[in-house]
């Protein structure tokens, strides 16, 4: 094994223990409560003396955001706590992409959450027990992913991955919704981008570096359409099922390249895939 290469560490066998399940349960807990006291945080506006394009920049951090970012911190610290327990971690690996989907999955919970505001408190109560319940299953799935290259594993990794696409296409869809200017938008898109792409790629690269870089490539190209957007007049479920498409596209076609598969056969497929996903979102109107 190389020391720090989070690629290189092969999990296999372990059980969950009761210190393990305390480490989800902390998690859990930190992130329902998170969601409870959230209507007393204070939104903060900070005014920036800067013109952008020719116009003031202003900057509002607002209460869903500022919640959003903490549950997500929160999510990943719980999340590293919880994988470097596994009995077959070495000091020195690094693990932060087995992290990257419990905190997307923390933070796309706590936007959805803040925004039900129309379902009394009983509701709400239910709505927060199942989203910790469903973060507690990620953080678990996860763990269990980590275990070899069985054929569970692998079915179970293919399920994480449906659920990174649907985290993914969620953020943008906020993002898109919230109308923000293209300056920062785009660094929006890009983190969310790059952060799908190594989650889904860190089984497949035979190098960490190999990975980072191939998801700054996604990241970057699904920045730039998130920037041509901004001049359309799309939906905010078309924008981005729009970028989903992108990602899942070239998402598609590193991993091939990773696998040595990379044809003009499995181009053709994959904007074949293209089309097909442009088909559904005309025909459902979104």
């Amino acid at each position: 094994m190389t020391e720090g290469s989070f690629d290189s560490l092969i999990y296999g066998g372990a059980r969950m223990t009761a210190r393990q399940a305390e480490r989800i349960g902390i998690t859990v807990s930190c992130v329902v409560a998170l969601f409870l006291v959230s209507p007393l945080l204070v939104e903060v506006r900070l005014d920036i003396p800067l013109e952008a394009f020719g116009s003031p920049l202003h900057i509002g951090i607002s209460r869903e955001l500022l919640v959003g970012v903490l549950a997500g911190a929160i999510s990943w610290a719980g999340a590293q706590s919880l994988y470097v327990l596994h009995p077959e971690y070495q000091p020195g690996v690094r693990v932060y992409s087995h992290c990257i989907l419990p905190a997307m999955t923390a933070v796309v919970a706590t936007v959805f959450w803040q925004r039900q505001t129309g379902i009394p408190v009983e509701g709400r109560l239910v709505l927060a027990a199942s989203l910790g319940l469903l973060l507690s299953l990620v953080m678990l799935g996860q763990y269990a992913a980590l275990t070899g290259d069985s054929a569970g594993a692998i079915r179970l990794r293919t399920i994480l991955s449906v659920l990174s696409l649907a985290t993914a296409f969620y953020l943008w869809t906020v993002l898109y919704a919230t109308r923000v200017r293209s300056l920062l938008a785009t660094p929006g898109a890009f983190l969310i981008a790059a952060a799908l792409a190594i989650d889904l790629l860190q089984y497949e690269a035979a190098s960490e570096w190999r990975t980072v870089r191939a998801a700054l490539v996604i990241g970057l190209v699904v920045a730039e359409c998130a920037w041509a957007l901004n001049f359309g007049r799309l939906s905010p479920l078309e924008a981005g099922f729009f970028l989903l498409m992108v990602s899942y596209v070239t998402v598609g076609l590193a991993r091939r390249h990773f696998q040595g598969a990379l044809t003009w056969r499995a181009v053709g497929e994959h904007g074949l895939m293209v089309l097909l996903l442009y088909l559904v979102m005309r025909r459902f109107g979104f």
